[in-house]
């Protein structure tokens, strides 16, 4: 039974453009700013792949917001209302300071290269592909999930191959010429979601 969608042929296609990102990268990095993400902006329903990257002095403005903000928003540790306690996780979680850069949108090197896939964006406006991707709630729904926060047909398989991506640049040395901070992370976003960091390379490998 053949696929409905090659994508074996994008994890090809977006290796190839993350390599012509780096190979950028290398030519416009600042000296004594080390990297410290790499991250793929994706956008897979239409087939828009931004290869992003951040540096340490961008990195270090975004935690020292981040935590400023967080300092400014810790009500929850008064515990003043009745049963306060039970909402102590969602506080904690909404206050946590993140050691990456997490918004890829704010890197410092964002959209550094792109790496359109126009067979994805036509295959999710394709005649059959509403069909396809109607199993996406009722699979959702089964593994717990509610609401619309579920993957479709496109962004599950599309998730797998970023990661394969990310392993494959860090397995073959992708990044051995760049000056890195450490950690270093690599990864991706979907649109409106923070980075997921898949790998992250420590000191000499």
């Amino acid at each position: 039974m053949t696929a409905p969608f090659d994508f074996d042929a994008l994890e090809r296609h977006l290796v190839a453009g993350c390599l012509e990102a780096i190979a950028i990268f290398a030519k416009q990095a600042p000296k004594g700013d080390p990297a410290t993400i790499f991250a793929i902006d994706s956008n897979p329903y239409y087939g828009e792949f931004l290869p992003s990257f951040d540096t340490r002095s961008r990195t270090l403005a975004f935690i020292r917001g981040a935590q400023k903000q967080a300092l400014a928003s810790r009500d929850w540790l008064e515990m003043k209302e009745k049963d306060a306690w039970a909402a102590s996780y969602d506080g904690a979680r909404a206050c946590a300071v993140p050691m990456f850069n997490n918004e890829v949108g704010d890197f410092s090197h964002h959209m550094i290269h792109e790496c359109p896939y126009d067979a994805l964006d036509a295959f999710a406006r394709s005649p059959g592909y509403s069909k396809l991707n109607a199993r996406a709630k009722p699979a959702a729904k089964k593994l717990g999930r509610t609401g619309n926060d579920y993957d479709g047909y496109i962004e599950g398989h599309t998730r797998a191959v970023l990661a394969r991506v990310c392993d494959k640049l860090v397995d073959d040395g992708a990044f051995a010429k760049l000056e890195l901070a450490c950690p270093f992370g690599v990864g991706y976003a979907y649109h409106s979601e923070k980075v997921t960091i898949c790998r992250v390379i420590i000191g000499s490998r």
